[in-house]
């Protein structure tokens, strides 16, 4: 049995016309040293967690700081 790939109208309706797992929202922070932004964790996940951006150093360092499922939890 082969596995049919998805179609082109379905992966753009699943994905919300591919914005899902793309940043939005960014903020600079006042010194410049950070970026703030809500995004998914992927093309299909529609849950959006706030992220920090460092932006000191070689490499962009990202870290969650807002999970809505934890937050709503308690």
């Amino acid at each position: 049995m082969s596995q049919q790939t998805e179609s082109f109208p379905r992966q753009s309706a699943r994905t919300r016309h591919f914005r899902l797992g793309a940043p939005r929202q960014l903020s600079v922070s006042p010194d410049g040293h950070r970026i703030v932004f809500v995004r998914s964790n992927s093309g299909g996940d529609a849950v959006n967690r706030l992220v920090v951006a460092d932006l000191e150093g070689p490499s962009l360092v990202e870290r969650v700081v807002g999970e809505p499922a934890l937050l709503l939890a308690g």
